[in-house]
């Protein structure tokens, strides 16, 4: 057995050995998202945009449950099993600060994104095609401005 020697590999493992198993298609999408959450935990504003992403990706997940506080067991595990001579009492409230606030956004969007994916199906269903067609141009234009 290989030992893990990043982030993702040794949370995977430690998911194994937490009974988590590796078929929790939801810690793998907040994975992939969670360098970006890390990266801009400083920035507020962008924190919130990386988890407004997070909560989107999150809705459409159709497998099990999501449990945000399994995450974080699993998260504050792997990293103290990481840094084990460098871990102390501030690395600990620093990463819990990131996560509790992590999940104090995701869980203000829980269940949002399907009702507004359905009021902007109904929006859109409501434009005429030279409406539709000035829409595309604004979002467009406005998506690579610079």
């Amino acid at each position: 057995m290989k030992v893990p020697t990043n982030f993702k590999e040794m949370f995977f493992f430690n998911a194994a050995v937490m009974g988590f198993g590796q078929n929790n298609q939801w810690m793998q999408l907040i994975l992939d998202q969670f360098d970006d959450i890390v990266v801009h935990a400083a920035d507020s504003y962008r924190l919130q945009e990386e988890c407004d992403i997070l909560s989107l990706v999150l809705a459409q997940h159709k497998g099990s449950k999501v449990r945000l506080t399994d995450f974080k067991a699993i998260m504050l595990a792997s990293l103290r099993s990481l840094l084990p001579k460098d871990w102390d009492s501030n690395h600990e409230v620093a990463w819990n600060w990131l996560w509790e606030n992590t999940e104090r956004i995701l869980r203000a969007h829980v269940g949002k994104p399907a009702v507004h994916q359905k009021a902007l199906e109904r929006f859109v269903q409501s434009l005429t095609e030279d409406q539709l067609h000035h829409l595309r141009e604004q979002l467009f234009a406005r998506f690579f401005e610079e």
